[in-house]
């Protein structure tokens, strides 16, 4: 059986590598855990976790001093979890959610950096401008990504 958070952390290197393909800045990428990886850019040093499900310890892994990146399953569950905790997640200035489906038949993966966020929107439409984002990606759970995986082997 394949693990998922090793499995969306290989798939997320492979992500922003490829987004990195034009303008070339990551120095370096190094896996440390099933769970997490540090890619090093040209001008500061991010740290990624993948975690499944954002209400199971996303803020024992960030801090406000570090460029942290949380890959997370695109699914009502984490999307209404950001909502619902919107105005703690704003004080993370260097913040990025990734919300992702790698098997999604859209788009694959939308992203949302909390604190900048904040400041060009209006907080009146936050809910909806949230949702219509993530409808770019299906959603996922996580029994379907297992599933997905299981079909992989």
């Amino acid at each position: 059986m394949i693990d998922a958070n090793s499995f969306l952390a290989d798939w997320s290197i492979r992500y922003f590598e490829n987004k990195d393909s034009i303008k070339k800045e990551i120095t370096s990428i190094a896996k440390k855990d099933n769970d997490s990886f540090v890619i090093s850019y040209k001008d500061k040093t991010k740290y990624f976790f993948v975690i499944l499900s954002l209400e199971t310890g996303i803020f024992d892994k960030i801090n406000k001093d570090s460029y942290i990146g949380i890959i997370t399953l695109n699914n009502l569950k984490n999307i209404n979890f950001v909502i619902v905790n919107w105005e703690r997640l704003i004080s993370f200035r260097f913040l990025s959610i990734y919300f992702i489906n790698p098997f999604s038949q859209l788009d694959k993966v939308w992203a949302i950096c909390p604190n900048i966020h904040e400041k060009i929107s209006n907080r009146c439409s936050l809910e909806a401008g949230i949702k219509a984002m993530a409808e770019m990606v299906n959603l996922i759970s996580m029994e379907e990504l297992n599933q997905m995986l299981n079909q992989r082997n």
